[in-house]
């Protein structure tokens, strides 16, 4: 019996460990969370952090847990924007956005901002310009002192400070 009551409130357990309860907390953009890149309207609402490969991933998007919006595919439209970036070869934390490749190398990011509907993607647009600097606190969170993204072929910029976001799984 307890079995089965620990199966049934796995999935809920597991939602919780994912939720990036911190938002996007500390948002410092002159008032400004709102952004219009191209067609898409992007409203900052929370932001998460992930590592792969030695990379690490920002995500900031308007739904309210980011961690789950990157990790399953929501049915409502979801926009995201997604920063993979590689430290300075001296380990300085701050790089240089440009277009996205499968790995940046180290002082580059790269990336794309993306609305998607039950998973299918009604429109992107991939990094071109603008720098993201980062430093991990001693809670395990990221502080993002600045985020700056153009994009290629469109106008419109995303530009935050300071920024905490915490980790992914």
């Amino acid at each position: 019996m307890r079995t089965r009551r620990w199966l049934a409130a796995f999935p809920l357990l597991w939602a919780w460990g994912c939720t990036d309860n911190s938002g996007a907390h500390g948002v410092d953009a002159g008032g400004n969370d709102e952004f219009t890149v191209g067609s898409l309207d992007f409203h900052v609402s929370s932001g998460t952090a992930r590592i792969a490969g030695g990379v690490l991933g920002f995500f900031l998007t308007d739904q309210p847990d980011a961690c789950q919006a990157i990790t399953s595919a929501p049915v409502q439209p979801t926009v995201v924007l997604s920063v993979r970036a590689v430290a300075q070869v001296d380990g300085t934390t701050m790089a240089s956005v440009v277009a996205p490749r499968p790995t940046p190398l180290p002082g580059q990011a790269g990336g794309s901002l993306v609305r998607q509907v039950s998973g299918t993607t009604t429109a992107s647009y991939d990094t071109a310009t603008g720098s993201v600097s980062w430093s991990l606190d001693s809670d395990g969170r990221y502080a993002i002192p600045a985020i700056d993204v153009g994009f290629a072929d469109v106008s419109g910029r995303v530009t935050l400070s300071g920024l905490r976001v915490g980790v992914c799984p």
